[in-house]
C-alpha cells in the first residue's frame, strides 16, 4: 500500500463498507453541487467491498487525478460531523463518579459550564479559551452530555493538596495581585490545583480542543475534572476579591509527540498566553511557572510568551509539584485499597519540611513576610529535593519542527473537481497526519 495512506484507517474501513457505488457522500454533493455535480462525482465512491478493494480503489483514484488531499482542523471536523466522529469506542474516563465535589448531581448541568467557569475579572475573559467547556452545550452535545462524568483520581487529589500548600505560600505574602500562576500539569491535575487556590486567583482556562475517544490529548479527563471541581470553583468566585491574581491554566498534555496513525484522533492544540504587553496591563510583575517535576525546558509554545516577559521586565520562574512532600499519612487505612488517598487531610510542604516551606520566599525573593518586619530566622540549605526553579530563567531557543502547520489537523480525501472532502456522510476521512511531523515525532 502507498505510504500516502498510512494513517487512513478508519476512513478506509468506512470506505469499504459503503452499499452503492453513489454513498451517502455524493448524495451530499447533489444538495450542493446539483444533479451533474453527484453524478460526476459519483464514480470517485467504490461499492461495498473489502479494505484491500478499498485500497486499490484509493490507489487508482489517487494516481489517476480524481482524489487529492484535503487538510481541515480537527475541531473543525468534530464540529461539523459530530464530536465522536468515526469513533469505534465509547469514552473511558478514569476515575469516574456519580457525584461532585460538593457531593451533589450539579455536574449534570453541563452546557451551562463554560459561563460558569470564565474568569470572574472582566479584564481576563479576553485570555479565556473555553472551548473545551462549550463542547457539553447546544442539542449537538447531547450524546457527549450523556457519556460525561465527574471523575477523581490520586494524581487529581494529590495536585489539589499541592494547591493548598501552594496557597499557603502565597498567604505568607499576603496574596499579592502582581504574581500569575501559569499551571501546566495533566489537564485534570491542572484543574484541581486550581481548585484548590481559586479563592485566590482568578482562573483562566486555556483548552481549545474537544474529546474524542481515540484523541492523542485525553482531554475528557480534563473535562470530568472541571465537572467534579465546578462547586469550589463556583463557590471561591463568590468570596473572591475583585482585583485577584490571574491564574492560567493549561493541559500539558496538549503537544503530545505524536505520528501518523490513523488509530488516532489529533486533537493537540497550541496553549494562548498573553503578550507581555497585556500581562503588563493587568498589574503582573512575576509569573509563577508550575510543572510536574521542573526538569528540561518549558513547552514549545510558551517560550516566546516566556521570552516576552523577561523582555518587558516580568520575572518568570518555575516551581514543580515534586518539591512537595507530606508530613503525614491519613489517620486510618482505607478498608478498600483501590479508594482514592485522601490527600487533602494530609499536609504538603515544599520541600518536604516545614522550615524550608516557611523559607521559600527567600529563595524566590519577590516577597517578605507580611507585617512589615523580616521574621528572625536564618535560611537553611536548599532543599535537596527541590528543582531550584528560583533558579531557573527562559531563554530564546528553536521551537516545533517544520511540521507545525500539521499540529491539530486531519487529512481526507477530497475530490479534486470540488476540493470536498469525501468519506461516510461527506464527513471525515483519515485521523492521520501526511507532510507534517511535530517535535520530531
Amino acid at each position: 500500500m502507498s505510504e500516502r495512506l498510512v494513517g487512513r484507517g478508519w476512513w478506509r474501513e468506512a470506505i469499504a463498507r459503503w452499499r452503492s457505488p453513489l454513498g451517502t457522500a455524493a448524495q451530499g454533493l447533489a444538495l450542493v453541487s446539483g444533479t451533474t455535480g453527484a453524478a460526476g462525482c459519483a464514480n470517485l465512491f467504490p461499492p461495498e467491498g473489502t479494505l484491500a478493494e478499498a485500497d486499490r480503489y484509493v490507489e487508482t483514484h489517487s494516481a489517476s487525478g480524481d482524489i487529492e488531499e484535503h487538510s481541515e482542523s480537527a475541531l473543525g471536523v468534530q464540529r461539523r460531523a459530530g464530536w465522536a466522529v468515526e469513533a469505534d469506542g465509547p469514552l473511558e474516563i478514569e476515575g469516574a463518579i456519580a457525584v461532585d465535589a460538593a457531593g451533589g448531581q450539579g455536574w449534570r448541568d453541563g452546557e451551562t459550564l463554560a459561563a460558569a467557569l470564565a474568569p470572574a475579572r472582566p479584564d481576563l475573559v479576553r485570555f479565556y479559551v473555553p472551548t473545551l467547556f462549550q463542547s457539553l452545550a447546544g442539542p449537538d452535545a447531547e450524546s457527549l452530555r450523556a457519556a460525561m462524568m465527574p471523575a477523581l483520581t490520586p494524581p487529581m487529589n494529590r495536585a489539589y493538596a499541592i494547591g493548598r500548600a501552594l496557597r499557603s505560600l502565597f498567604e505568607e505574602a499576603g496574596f499579592p495581585s502582581d504574581t500569575a500562576v501559569v499551571v501546566d500539569l495533566r489537564g485534570e491535575e491542572s484543574v484541581a490545583l486550581a481548585a484548590a487556590i481559586a479563592d485566590r486567583f482568578d482562573p483562566v482556562f486555556d483548552f481549545d480542543n474537544w474529546p474524542h475517544p481515540a484523541g492523542v490529548v485525553p482531554s475528557h479527563q480534563t473535562l470530568a475534572a472541571a465537572l467534579y471541581y465546578r462547586p469550589l470553583f463556583e463557590r471561591a468566585r463568590l468570596g473572591r476579591a475583585p482585583g485577584a491574581a490571574p491564574l492560567f491554566v493549561l493541559d500539558a498534555d496538549r503537544l503530545t509527540p505524536y505520528e501518523d496513525d490513523g488509530s488516532r484522533f489529533d486533537n493537540r492544540y497550541l496553549a494562548r498566553l498573553p503578550a507581555a504587553p497585556h500581562l503588563g496591563e493587568l498589574g503582573v510583575r512575576h509569573v509563577l511557572y508550575v510543572t510536574d517535576d521542573g526538569g528540561g525546558a518549558e513547552l514549545d509554545d510558551l517560550n516566546a510568551a516566556f521570552v516576552g516577559y523577561e523582555a518587558a521586565g516580568i520575572d518568570v520562574r518555575r516551581l514543580a509539584l515534586a518539591d512537595f512532600a507530606e508530613e503525614a499519612i491519613p489517620d486510618e487505612e482505607p478498608d478498600d485499597p483501590d479508594a482514592v488517598p485522601n490527600y487533602g487531610a494530609m499536609v504538603f510542604y515544599w520541600g518536604g519540611d516545614p522550615l524550608a516551606h516557611a523559607c521559600f520566599w527567600d529563595y524566590y525573593g519577590w516577597y517578605a513576610p507580611v507585617g512589615g518586619h523580616a521574621k528572625v530566622r536564618i535560611a537553611p540549605p536548599v532543599p535537596a529535593r527541590v528543582a531550584h526553579g528560583f533558579a531557573w530563567r527562559v531563554s530564546p531557543r528553536a521551537v516545533f519542527s517544520p511540521g507545525l502547520a500539521g499540529l491539530g489537523r486531519v487529512t481526507l480525501p477530497a475530490s479534486r473537481a470540488t476540493g470536498m472532502p469525501l468519506g461516510p456522510g461527506g464527513r471525515s476521512g483519515s485521523f492521520g497526519r501526511f507532510h507534517a511531523g511535530f517535535g520530531g515525532g
